[in-house]
């Protein structure tokens, strides 16, 4: 007897258009990842490993890395998730001569609807205004940005 997988695993891909639930500012070059996970801490750790790897990938030295894995995991433990099926995470890094940039947005969903609040104490948002570049809040949905000017 074949048993159906469990649903509450996390999905990440590659699209060609941001989805959106969670925004259009990402969708301009078709480079951005998306990933979905269940509204639950324990999904935490994933949603790091997958802004550390963007990280890597640009070429952000360990600190840099390390600051965008800092701020995403107050933005993630800041979302009140009681009415939302999954945290959706989408982000993309653009490398250039001069500078490259990983811009990362946040929001919950639930059933394609952007849903739930974030309540960042004033705690929160100090240590992600210390850890990113650029940090906005726009109906539910959390901008992150990190840039670094070393030539790639």
């Amino acid at each position: 007897m074949m048993s159906n997988p469990p649903t509450s695993s996390a999905r990440v891909e590659s699209a060609t258009q941001l989805d959106p639930r969670v925004g259009s500012a990402l969708a301009a070059d078709g480079s951005t990842v998306r990933l979905q996970v269940p509204s639950r801490d324990e999904f935490a750790s994933t949603v790091r490993v997958l802004v550390a790897s963007i990280g890597a990938d640009a070429g952000f030295s360990v600190d840099d890395i390390d600051d965008l894995r800092l701020a995403v995991s107050e933005v993630f433990s800041s979302f009140d998730t009681r009415d939302a099926a999954v945290v959706d995470l989408a982000a993309r890094a653009m490398i250039g001569s001069d500078r490259t940039e990983v811009e990362i947005q946040l929001a919950t969903s639930s059933d394609g609807v952007p849903t739930g609040t974030i309540d960042l104490d004033e705690l929160a948002m100090t240590i992600i205004r210390a850890a990113v570049d650029e940090f906005r809040v726009d109906a539910g949905v959390v901008t992150l940005v990190k840039r670094t000017d070393r030539a790639r």
